[in-house]
């Protein structure tokens, strides 16, 4: 028989990471006397997953990835609990625990972030299989580096593609399996891909796409059998095949869809239950739209504007910007906004660049080029990234395209 507590708190945060911190944090700027809880599965340890691939890599030292210590815990007098909630009644504002508690809060945050997908492949539980997701999955992979010599990399996503850079960096061999007809299809178009593919090719990987995955085996090595009965061999396999928010403890208790609705307070249907993150569908900026952000950046945007409203301000959300920053294959890739619509693209000396407008608008942008030739570039990025926003005419870009690279923007 599980033994039950009961707690009280007055504000209640399930997550510890980006976007449950900075509400914690926020928090505590405007109130100072109500008890905060922080339910995790990283109790008082909470780590970044955006430092995982560079810490395999090797680019970063292992101890980068801790958040906080306990130091900011006792600063801010956050209690933290290592446990996950299992329930949820928003009627009796209760959480019940795997661990048997039962938390009554007066304000509840959700911060528990998306999950990675599994694709239902035969054999995908098999040992050697991993997500680059969490810090066990981290530990086992770093483990084993010295032992292995071949790596199977399942999908071409930005996870994907950041793992294989860091076995490529270690010096082992590299196969890339994707599923559709050029890498990064949710980013990139295949005139893009095509581009950042041939500065790929320059490492060595073995990337085979259109190349379907049905059984896994595992003898003395993992052997992959694909739809037209190739077989691929490696020590490890990781996959990076996208990521969902979970059906979990809220999902009938408020309005979910694919993740948790929110307006721009990060209030959910519910009053008093808020949520921020990965896990929420956050507003577009200009648009009466959600979607889901899995970004750092916009965890922390949410977050904040969470923690001041939990404290009784009233503050609103600007709304998100779809934008991505990454480096790998000795190439850097931004991608920012809406990447659809009418097109150009300018071939430079040292990338490319594809912006896209809807109505003469720019709404979003593309760029690929040499990681030690950005900084040049870095100005007219972020004039593009603030056109996006709207603090930028289209006109002044042209501008900078004259003055920068030499090229001419047709603007109506």
């Amino acid at each position: 028989m599980v033994s039950r507590t009961n707690h009280e708190y007055d504000i209640v945060i399930v997550g510890a990471s980006a976007a449950g911190l900075t509400a914690a944090t926020r928090f505590r700027e405007v109130d100072r006397e109500s008890s905060i809880l922080m339910i995790s599965k990283e109790g008082n340890r909470p780590y970044s997953r955006v430092q995982i691939p560079y810490i395999l890599r090797g680019a970063v030292p292992y101890e980068n990835i801790y958040l906080k210590d306990d130091a900011f815990f006792e600063e801010h007098r956050i209690h933290t609990l290592e446990d996950t909630v299992v329930s949820m009644d928003a009627q009796l504002d209760l959480l019940e625990l795997a661990g048997g508690d039962l938390i009554h809060y007066k304000k509840l945050l959700i911060a528990t972030g998306t999950r990675p997908l599994a694709p239902k492949i035969p054999g995908i539980n098999s040992p050697g299989v991993y997500n680059l997701w969490d810090l066990e999955d981290l530990d086992a992979l770093l483990e084993k580096l010295d032992q292995v010599h071949e790596v199977i990399i399942l999908g071409s996503g930005f996870i994907s593609l950041q793992a294989a850079w860091a076995y490529v960096v270690q010096n082992k061999k590299v196969t890339i399996l994707e599923l559709r007809d050029h890498i990064m299809a949710n980013s990139l178009d295949a005139q893009l891909a095509a581009y950042f593919e041939q500065g790929m090719s320059k490492y060595s990987v073995n990337l085979r796409k259109d190349t379907q995955v049905i059984e896994i085996e595992r003898a003395d090595k993992l052997r992959l059998r694909t739809s037209d009965n190739v077989v691929f061999e490696g020590d490890v396999l990781v996959m990076g095949v996208g990521t969902a928010v979970p059906r979990a403890f809220y999902t009938d208790q408020i309005a979910f869809d694919h993740g948790i609705l929110v307006n721009r307070r990060m209030q959910t249907s519910k009053e008093n239950i808020y949520a921020a993150g990965d896990v929420a569908l956050v507003p577009l900026k200009g648009l009466d739209q959600n979607c889901n952000l899995p970004l750092w950046s916009t965890a922390v945007q949410m977050g904040s504007v969470a923690g001041w409203n939990l404290a009784g301000r009233d503050v609103e959300y600007e709304g998100a910007v779809r934008s991505n920053v990454t480096e790998m294959f000795g190439m850097t890739i931004i991608t920012a906004g809406d990447l659809f619509g009418e097109s150009q693209v300018f071939t430079l000396d040292y990338g490319v660049l594809k912006l896209f407008t809807e109505q003469s608008v720019l709404v979003g942008f593309v760029f690929i080029g040499q990681s030690e030739e950005y900084e040049l570039f870095g100005p007219l990025l972020q004039s593009i990234r603030d056109a996006i926003m709207g603090c930028v005419e289209l006109k002044d870009i042209q501008e900078q395209m004259d003055v920068r690279v030499a090229l001419t923007l047709e603007v109506d």
